[in-house]
């Protein structure tokens, strides 16, 4: 599975927010798909936190709807040694936004 996977919604003719608003994202940002940020950390790192406020709602959605399995969070969440007490359920937001906030730490740092 090395390719994207690219879907249309299906509309009904009603306009709906939040199916426009996710639709016109994906078109804006396919449109800027290869930008180029010449490497310079400082872009880097004001790009990855505009996509963690695009990916909170993405991840918000992913979890309303349960469209991730439990089992393969929890794997993943241990396996990328995603610490945070067991008594916090494993999460959309938690698998893929503290990776991300852990790289613009690391980018911060100069690392």
């Amino acid at each position: 599975m090395g390719g994207s996977v690219h879907m249309e919604p299906m509309t009904t003719g009603i306009e709906k927010p939040q199916i426009k608003a996710f639709t016109e994202a994906a078109a804006l940002m396919r449109g800027e798909r290869y930008w180029d940020h010449a490497g310079r950390p400082d872009e880097i790192v004001e790009f990855l936190e505009a996509l963690g406020g695009a990916l909170a709602e993405v991840c918000y959605q992913l979890a309303r709807y349960g469209v991730l399995n439990q089992a393969a969070m929890d794997a993943y969440r241990e396996v990328a040694r995603i610490r945070f007490p067991a008594a916090i359920p494993t999460s959309a937001e938690m698998i893929l936004l503290v990776p991300l906030q852990k790289k613009i730490e690391r980018l911060r740092a100069g690392e």
